[in-house]
């Protein structure tokens, strides 16, 4: 069993860089939600993995009430 399956990541940035590195961890080890503001990065982000397990969840982190309905929402896109 991976660390993270069936944990609920929150990656801000996953579309690129660093945020796209870590993002990819923890899909390996089995958890996730990816956040970034533009969907088409954020799919490259999850290429190649599950997309059950990758909830792409697009949105800009600075806007307080798309945070909440994030954290609300518990991952689900």
């Amino acid at each position: 069993m991976n660390r993270f399956e069936d944990k609920v990541v929150i990656v801000t940035g996953a579309g690129s860089g660093i945020g796209a590195a870590t993002a990819r961890g923890f899909l390996r080890e089995g958890a996730f939600v990816v956040n970034g503001r533009r969907k088409p990065k954020l799919h490259e982000t999850i290429a190649g993995f599950e997309e059950v397990k990758s909830l792409v969840h697009p949105g800009d982190v600075s806007d307080v009430a798309y945070v909440k309905s994030l954290v609300k929402a518990g991952g689900e896109p």
